[in-house]
């Protein structure tokens, strides 16, 4: 990727009388999602440049990223480009992932119960939503990602008031709805990583697949004693 940094000098004196010219206004904030979809390669360059720009000027700029799909800084012979960790900026990581799965499933818990206020329903109505290790499953199946559980508590929730006779949600319903996206799931990888490497990662998904479907005492036995 050739990036041009002649406009550069000119772009960051606009910027500054623009500041200069509003008076009130202190700073803006450049926020760029989804940083990983760019190709690797380019990365670099285009964290190099926003930080270039940003650079001595009221802009302040934020990526959001994946860290394990993310190039932010490169030595191309003796030159640096991109940005440095903790030298350029600070990364904040908001990720709550099955290694602390208690503090995941209290982080969605806390956000279901501001989505019941929100809909009118207190704490205990949206508890007595869900039976058993319920809750746990949901988080389990979403991956932890509030999204993809609240998603998955949508589908699920209409298809118990349909055909179950309570009504509530448990292990069983969220597991035979988690087996049915398993597909989609792979799809939205597909997407979210570069061909260099889904074949790696199709390879690994699938066989952690065959393994809990071969070996499902063994995997219920690890997932009781890793997570309840």
């Amino acid at each position: 990727m050739k990036v041009s940094y002649n406009n550069l000098p000119s772009y960051k004196s606009i910027i500054r009388e623009f500041f200069s010219l509003s008076g009130k206004l202190q700073s803006v904030f450049i926020q760029i999602d989804d940083f990983y979809h760019l190709s690797r390669v380019d990365q670099p360059f285009v964290a190099d440049y926003v930080h270039r720009l940003c650079k001595d000027t009221p802009l302040k700029f934020k990526l959001a990223t994946l860290k394990h799909n993310s190039v932010l800084y490169i030595d191309r012979a003796g030159q640096p480009i991109g940005i440095q960790e903790r030298h350029d900026y600070q990364p904040i990581n908001i990720d709550f992932t099955f290694e602390n799965f208690d503090r995941t499933v209290d982080q969605n818990k806390g956000i279901f119960v501001e989505y019941a206020k929100m809909a009118g329903m207190t704490t205990d109505e949206l508890n007595a939503l869900f039976k058993g290790k319920g809750f746990d499953r949901l988080v389990l199946a979403g991956g932890g990602v509030p999204r993809d559980c609240l998603s998955f508590f949508l589908e699920v929730l209409d298809r118990v008031k349909t055909n179950d006779v309570d009504g509530k949600i448990g292990k069983d319903e969220v597991r035979f709805l988690s087996k049915e996206t398993f597909e989609r799931r792979i799809e939205e990888l597909k997407q979210d990583s570069e061909g260099q490497d889904q074949d790696a990662l199709l390879r690994g998904i699938y066989a952690i697949r065959e393994f809990c479907l071969d070996k499902k005492r063994m995997c219920f036995w690890w997932q009781k004693t890793r997570f309840r």
